[in-house]
């Protein structure tokens, strides 16, 4: 993001680079996970929660010299996207929601100028905290992910998962696709038929409740697509009763 320019990475070992992860912090830069529920830092070995062995997500939160000052004339928004530390220091909240897990196979780059890879776990991102994190009946879910999987089956085109508002749940995960005409040629593709080809891949509640196929998703001119807009389009009935 702009006001951090690089902050994290796998470094340039092809082998240090995995899946889904955007690395380590890099040189002079320091990173944390803030639990967004709770506002409590995510120690080093407090990833997983103890009674229930899920993975503790939050948002990583970033400091050091090649991190932006403020807000240029712009006092209000650099209070808002600063937090103080005990120590005097201020970190920068990024709005990017992620989990770190430690990857044995990763980090064992030779290179002397790569000895920064390795130092802890690799942080991997679920979404941004304004759009991309949907809480559905005390889970979170990432868009992220459910679009990944989505767009890895041969029916989806292009794919797009939001929090849809729900009486039930708090909110629900709704899709939004766009069908491979070669693989769905008659267009028909019913919330079971999604249901069906995710089951192996989600577990039951990241799984969307509720599915809309359309022929278009609008995108603005950076190609990313406003999900707030999209779901008072698509999704109308907002508290329907839907829910499976």
């Amino acid at each position: 993001m702009t006001e951090v320019g690089m902050a994290l990475s796998c470094g340039l070992e092809n082998a240090d680079r995995v899946d889904g992860s955007v690395g380590w912090p890099l040189p002079s830069v320091e990173a944390r996970l803030v639990d967004s529920d709770t506002g409590a830092v995510i120690q080093p070995g407090e990833e997983v929660e103890p009674q229930t062995g899920r993975e503790r997500s939050g948002e990583i939160q970033l400091r050091g010299p090649t991190i932006f000052r403020e807000y240029w004339r712009n006092p209000a928004a650099t209070s808002a996207e600063f937090v103080a530390d005990k120590d005097g220091g201020k970190w920068f909240k990024t709005g990017d929601v992620a989990v770190r897990r430690k990857v044995d196979a990763a980090g064992k780059s030779t290179r002397p100028s790569q000895d920064w890879t390795g130092k802890g776990d690799l942080y991997f991102i679920l979404g941004r905290k304004s759009a991309d994190i949907i809480k559905s009946g005390g889970e979170k879910v990432s868009a992220l992910e459910v679009e990944r999987e989505l767009l890895s089956l041969p029916e989806v085109s292009e794919a797009a998962v939001m929090a849809v508002p729900s009486g039930k749940w708090g909110q629900k995960v709704g899709a939004v696709v766009i069908l491979n005409k070669e693989h769905v040629p008659d267009g028909r593709w019913t919330p079971m038929d999604m249901r069906r080809a995710l089951k192996n891949r989600l577990v039951n509640y990241k799984i969307p409740q509720v599915l809309r196929v359309v022929d278009h998703i609008p995108r603005n001119a950076m190609g990313k697509i406003n999900k707030k807009m999209l779901v008072k389009a698509v999704f109308q009935d907002d508290f329907s009763g839907d829910e499976m």
